[in-house]
């Protein structure tokens, strides 16, 4: 039996996928709303999938930290739609399944089950928009700039923390 873990700011989803699991190898073991309550069930039980709904809550740091929480556990971002970016970038920090919430309930728990024996499930039509994109890699210069517009910092705060002249940024 796949003990699976959820993240999900909508109940009715827990209820639904509790039901649904009853006929499969798959059973909701805990159900956590926010991610503070998700950090803290990684570090006090472990689980054979974790699956997290993709909300504004779960931001690519996010995820980054609920990754090195979940240690070895799997972990399965569920989508209505997704972002190449982030779809990218999910993958890159260790995200072994990618599963869209309009899949057949067969499929979904096939999809738990997989990545809970060790494989990667990314849809072919995912893989082929990840395939078809261009990878734009940042120096570190760079990537520091970029963070630091990202915090909303005018020209000025930016070439003061980077020691450059106002107009370089």
């Amino acid at each position: 039996m796949l003990n699976v873990l959820l993240y999900t700011t909508q109940p009715i989803l827990a209820l639904g996928l509790a039901e649904a699991f009853e006929e499969g190898q798959c059973h909701l073991a805990s159900v956590c709303s926010t991610a503070p309550l998700l950090l803290e069930a990684l570090t006090q039980e472990r689980f054979g999938v974790l699956l997290i709904e993709a909300t504004p809550e779960i931001s690519v740091e996010t995820l980054s930290e609920i990754k090195d929480a979940a240690q070895d556990t799997p972990v399965v971002i569920w989508v209505d739609a997704v972002s190449t970016e982030f779809l990218g970038q999910a993958i890159a920090l260790g995200v072994r399944g990618v599963l869209r919430k309009n899949l057949s309930l067969e499929l979904q728990v096939r999809c738990l089950e997989k990545v809970g024996a060790g494989e990667l499930w990314v849809e072919k039509t995912l893989v082929a928009s990840l395939l078809s994109t261009k990878r734009i890699v940042f120096t570190p210069g760079e990537q520091r700039l970029t963070s630091l517009l990202v915090e909303g910092l005018k020209n000025k705060e930016i070439a003061y923390r980077l020691g450059l002249s106002e107009g370089t940024v």
